[in-house]
């Protein structure tokens, strides 16, 4: 008896052309998706962004073809080269490709889905100039679901230039190893433990940058809110041990517990990310005023909040970077 499951196999999908700008008239090469859309697109441009279009296109062929690197199928006298691709990524390749004032939007990003997506494509289209597009991605952007399997898909790729920074990413949130990282699979475990050990490290040197050196020197000088005294709290000097020459800078316990509570997080979720967030601002304005109603009908608190803030950021930064510096995950 036949097994009905096994059925004929679909035929392929009618190629159909891709919308603008790859429809191009004067294109000399057609790029068609796995999905069967036909990309129009120009050799030099190819070239010029990728070392495997720029061997494909200038190397002999090969008298056998090959499904994913045929030449030998045109399309308006136009070669055809199918490739193993849907349309959605064939089309964030190209809008890499080609120039801004051919292609405006540039992919965005903004999914975990399509951040693995772009990896993927920089390293079988050797797109290098896309990695630090990803890099900047990760550092500035918002976060991620799923950070995790960011990084993982970036090891498994060998590309060096991102796994810091997809590791960086991932102490925004939790470290949460599930069957919903399919990468884990094919981890070796010992790069699981080095992330793991990374974080405990990010944590510890972060968590205790707020209340010692450098931080202190910096807050203790620059802060005009440390010359309040007193306030309606108990005004007293930021650390316990005094300095002869800061024994006059005085701090609100309620921008010291804002602190104390900065440091708590961080040894959570160790990142400067939330610095310089806008809610992050309003929310720690609005918690330090009303735990004292001097500083509040001062105006100093929210240019003691901004500038606490930018100080975390970079000190946090530092232990970050010098932490990945010393840091190997291969």
């Amino acid at each position: 008896m036949s097994d009905s499951t096994n059925g004929p196999a679909s035929p392929s999908p009618t190629p159909r052309d891709a919308a603008a700008p790859f429809n191009a008239g004067d294109a000399d090469i057609i790029l068609r998706s796995a999905d069967g859309v036909d990309f129009r697109a120009h050799k030099f441009l190819l070239s010029m962004s990728s070392p495997f279009f720029q061997n494909l296109f200038t190397l002999p062929q090969p008298p056998t073809s090959s499904p994913h690197t045929s030449l030998d199928e045109s399309k308006d006298g136009i070669s055809v080269l199918c490739l193993s691709e849907d349309e959605h990524a064939v089309e964030m390749m190209l809008r890499y490709c080609y120039p801004r004032t051919v292609c405006p939007a540039e992919p965005t990003l903004d999914k975990t889905e399509d951040v693995k997506l772009a990896l993927v494509l920089i390293s079988k289209y050797q797109l290098a100039g896309v990695q630090g597009i990803v890099v900047q991605r990760l550092k500035a952007g918002p976060t991620l679901p799923k950070a995790l399997s960011i990084f993982l898909k970036a090891w498994l790729l060998d590309l060096r230039e991102v796994v810091p920074i997809a590791a960086r990413h991932t102490l925004r949130t939790a470290l949460i190893f599930d069957e919903e990282h399919e990468e884990l699979l094919s981890m070796p475990a010992i790069v699981l433990i080095r992330l793991t050990k990374y974080r405990k490290a990010c944590a510890d040197a972060t968590s205790a940058c707020v209340f010692y050196q450098p931080l202190g020197s910096n807050m203790r000088t620059d802060i005009p809110i440390w010359e309040i005294k007193p306030c309606t709290g108990t005004a007293k000097s930021l650390f316990d041990v005094p300095s002869p020459l800061f024994s006059q800078r005085f701090v609100c316990p309620s921008l010291e517990q804002y602190l104390r509570d900065a440091a708590d997080d961080l040894k959570i979720f160790p990142s400067n990310w939330k610095y310089t967030s806008q809610d992050h601002f309003v929310s720690a304005i609005e918690k330090v005023s009303s735990r004292c109603n001097y500083c509040k009908s001062s105006g100093s608190v929210a240019p003691a909040i901004t500038h606490l803030s930018r100080l975390l950021y970079k000190e946090v930064d530092k232990c970050l970077s010098e932490i990945e510096r010393k840091m190997s995950f291969y």
